[in-house]
């Protein structure tokens, strides 16, 4: 190998051309005694201006399906059996994933009185072996470079591979070029005069680095708005970035260069794995932000499943051969056009965040279309089918930015006209309450029918059994639970009202009015942000009430397959794993609903998972707070004399396995052995199935 040539040293050569040259080139060519080279491509002729000239209508080219063939074979005036030189008329040949060795033949001729000097380019960096033979006085010289070979050991540290070379004076000769790759076999020739390769640099480096300068640009933007919103969303769009942006870094040899020019393994291993990467995050951002688990089921499904396929390619990719990996990789990469049938049908309903999604994705394909065909020779070479991917995908990231201000924009549009809606609803609703428990302060009995109308009468969930008790401590109390069951999600909300009483029944009614129109008009809120819409409106009524009032309260969306998103801060949850028969007790966070006007929670969601047989247990504390019949207030022990938490978990451990209505029998018939002071409330559920 030669070593790296600085391109400051390079100076071209005088343009006077000999009339006796190509005379000389012709005998030349004869004398080399190469009776093959009759019916071959026609000789390359090196002249003073060669800008990106391609090479592939002068070389021929030989399969060598064993990759056995050494360079005293193909040279031959006869090839070995099996193998033929064949010309070719394209810029570029792609052959695909091969285990064949591919030689390339090209006729040189310098018709000039002078040494020539020009690069040879190979325009593919992925590929791992390239050898160059030359006839020398002592016989071939051979000089090798690829994707497996340290990146300073290059004739010109550049990103694609390029030799330098030399033609002496009116000459002709024969360059054999040997390529053999894991990855596939791109082989796309050109040549170069050192001064043209110079001013092409100067071209082709700050595009490159506007192009990646405007994917770090966006990956910081959307880093600043994750941390501002805190929406998953925000975070599946910087990993495709980030991943996208390290897949072209190695696909056009960036990386190679400048981020591990001495790591040959990592370099080759890391294209599958950013290949696979993309398309998670890719996938996982789609779903999110079409909203295809609501919109589209099936489709949601089916990308859920793609990503987990391309999870498992970012595994094979660190732990099987290349040859291997980049295939699985390159299959996965062509599963990108799944998400764009559901978002053409839902643009073509009218949603919004679909014209913005169609638009970018229809950018990066076309991209990657021109490309293919400019590969396959059926476009010219130029600047846009050259660089039809990045522009493509420059386009794609613009316009999914976008998009995600856009939904930020309307959603927040959306979410001040719902919260102005809840206001005037529930300030309706209060200014009714107010004037009932005005006139029904003497009909106690008839408030304790109206606030019981309003719970659930036969609560269900697909896939559960459910049972539930309310029991307030005075006619009226301040407990809550409720069962909802909107379209595509159920909700389970379970609240405590400080006190008990009119002021506290009546809270709990303004929250299961709000909770009940707000889910109806944004039915895809999580729970943290539901639960901060209803403080807003709940605070601001509280207020209106003059009640020193607040209210404890966790709300849980029942995802599909068991899983639970909650939030809000009340009681633990109580889980009794069927597979251990132990309880898990599960901490809620939050804060108290009436006691900020707008705190930060949305940081609090947590999850769940109910496996098959398990039972979850919430309750108020009227329950574990209750104290055992004929104590002395001031003389009893809570340890010994109140029911407390572990005794409900020792009921629910023993209780579970036979159904959740055997679970709340024995807890009320362990209370009719104590006083209880405050409500009493539990919803009790387990998953069926197995």
């Amino acid at each position: 190998m030669q070593n790296s040539t600085p391109l400051s040293a390079i100076t071209p050569s005088p343009r006077r051309r000999s009339l006796w040259a190509p005379i000389v080139a012709v005998v030349a060519l004869v004398a080399l005694g190469l009776p093959s080279m009759l019916s071959a491509a026609a000789p390359f002729s090196v002249a003073p201006e060669l800008y990106d000239h391609p090479l592939g209508a002068h070389i021929d080219i030989l399969e060598d399906p064993g990759a056995s063939l050494a360079i005293e074979e193909v040279c031959r005036a006869q090839p070995p059996a099996g193998t033929a030189w064949r010309p070719v008329h394209s810029a570029t040949h792609n052959f695909g994933f091969t285990r064949s060795a591919f030689w390339v033949r090209l006729a040189v001729a310098n018709e000039y009185p002078r040494a020539m000097d020009w690069y040879m380019e190979i325009g593919y960096p992925m590929l791992d072996h390239i050898e160059l033979y030359q006839s020398g006085p002592a016989g071939w010289e051979v000089r090798r470079t690829g994707d497996q070979y340290p990146f300073a050991q290059r004739d010109i540290e550049y990103r694609n591979f390029m030799f330098a070379l030399t033609e002496a004076p009116s000459s002709s000769r024969v360059l054999y070029l040997r390529f053999q790759s894991s990855s596939a076999m791109n082989i796309a020739l050109a040549a170069w005069r050192p001064h043209d390769f110079v001013r092409q640099l100067n071209i082709e480096h700050p595009a490159l680095w506007m192009y990646y300068g405007l994917f770090l640009s966006l990956i910081l933007y959307n880093l600043f708005m994750y941390y501002s919103v805190r929406e998953h969303l925000y975070l599946y769009y910087i990993l495709f970035l980030v991943s996208f942006f390290f897949c072209q870094l190695t696909l056009n040899g960036l990386a190679f260069q400048y981020l591990w020019p001495a790591r040959i393994w990592w370099a080759n291993a890391c294209l599958p794995l950013f290949m696979c990467s993309s398309y998670l995050w890719g996938a996982l951002f789609s779903r999110r932000y079409l909203n295809l688990s609501y919109n589209w089921p099936f489709f949601d499904t089916f990308l859920l499943v793609t990503a987990f396929a391309a999870a498992v390619g970012m595994a094979i990719s660190l732990l099987v051969p290349y040859r291997y990996s980049i295939v699985f990789g390159t299959l996965v990469c062509t599963l990108a056009i799944i998400p764009l049938p559901p978002s053409v049908w839902l643009s073509l309903k009218g949603s919004r965040p679909a014209h913005f999604f169609n638009l970018s994705w229809a950018a990066f394909i076309i991209g990657i279309f021109l490309y293919t065909f400019k590969t396959f020779g059926i476009l010219p070479h130029t600047f846009i089918t050259n660089w039809s991917i990045q522009i493509g995908s420059a386009f794609q990231a613009f316009l999914l930015a976008l998009g995600l201000t856009d939904r930020l924009t309307t959603m927040q549009g959306e979410l001040r006209a719902l919260n102005v809606q809840l206001e005037d609803k529930v300030r309706e609703r209060t200014a009714e309450l107010v004037r009932a428990r005005d006139a029904l302060w003497g009909e106690m009995e008839l408030a304790k029918k109206i606030q019981t109308t309003l719970l659930p009468q036969r609560p269900a969930i697909g896939g559960y059994e459910i049972t539930a008790y309310m029991a307030p401590a005075s006619e009226v109390g301040g407990d809550y639970y409720d069962i909802i069951n909107m379209e595509g999600k159920d909700w389970i909300v379970i609240g405590d009202v400080s006190g008990h009483g009119v002021p506290a029944g009546l809270i709990m009614m303004m929250a299961q009015t709000a909770i009940r129109t707000a889910l109806h008009q944004h039915a895809e809120m999580g729970p943290a942000q539901l639960l901060s819409i209803i403080n807003r409106t709940i605070t601001e009524n509280i207020r209106l009430l003059r009640e020193a009032k607040y209210m404890t309260i966790t709300v849980l969306a029942c995802i599909d397959n068991g899983v639970f998103h909650f939030a809000g801060l009340h009681q633990d949850i109580l889980v009794h794993r069927r597979a251990r028969g132990a309880v898990e007790v599960i901490e809620t966070r939050g804060f108290w609903i009436g006691m900020q006007d707008d705190p930060d929670i949305v940081h609090l969601e947590q999850s769940l998972t109910l496996e098959p047989g398990d039972t979850m247990l919430l309750y108020t504390d009227g329950i574990t707070e209750a104290w055992r019949r004929g104590t002395v207030r001031d003389l009893r022990d809570p340890r010994t004399d109140m029911f407390g938490q572990e005794r409900l978990i020792g009921i629910l451990s023993h209780t579970a396995p036979e159904s959740p209505d055997a679970v709340k029998r024995e807890i009320l018939a362990a209370l009719r052995d104590y006083d209880c002071h405050d409500d009493v409330t539990m919803v009790i559920l387990r998953r069926t199935g197995e």
